[in-house]
């Protein structure tokens, strides 16, 4: 084997056209659960392949998770209705939850997105709704407005002018 070929064999993902197996869970693996493995209570949060929140990596690790990314899932985003379907190359835009515009709800779609609606994502803030003197609890209640900012809570959002927003904190 050259040189060459080697290299290429290394470079490339592999993968396989087609459907999996329907037994098979790609984001699960039931080998992989250890329901006595002991973690500790570091809250450190991952979100795991099946976009729930774990407390740490080991508690992922133990519930049989393939794969997961550091911080907390987006609310907006569920990692199993990512996908790659082909997409019109058609400029109709949506907003997305996270605040994002794409260029069409294919591509919202495609992204893993919950939510949109029709538009670009303009109109995200208005400074006559801006009220800094407004009182607000001081509960944790994160939202993510539409300009891809956490807030507080609702009324942390609104206090500063933000017309939409998700429960949750943003990315």
């Amino acid at each position: 084997m050259s040189k060459f070929t080697f290299f290429a064999l290394l470079s490339f993902p592999a993968f396989f056209l087609g459907k999996c197996d329907p037994g098979e869970t790609p984001c699960i693996d039931p080998a992989r659960v250890d329901t006595l493995a002991m973690c500790t209570r570091e809250y450190r949060p991952v979100c795991g392949c099946d976009g729930k929140t774990y407390p740490n990596p080991c508690v992922a690790e133990r519930h049989g998770l393939r794969s997961f990314v550091e911080g907390p899932c987006d609310p907006c985003i569920d990692p199993a209705q990512r996908n790659m379907q082909p997409c019109p190359d058609l400029y109709k835009p949506v907003c997305g939850c996270n605040g994002l515009t794409y260029p069409n709800a294919c591509t919202a779609r495609n992204a893993g997105l919950v939510s949109w609606f029709d538009g670009p994502c303009e109109g995200c803030f208005d400074k006559d709704r801006v009220d800094p003197d407004r009182g607000c609890p001081e509960n944790w209640k994160p939202v993510c407005g539409c300009n891809g900012k956490t807030y507080g809570n609702i009324c942390e959002a609104e206090k500063a002018g933000i017309l939409s927003w998700h429960e949750g904190e943003c990315p």
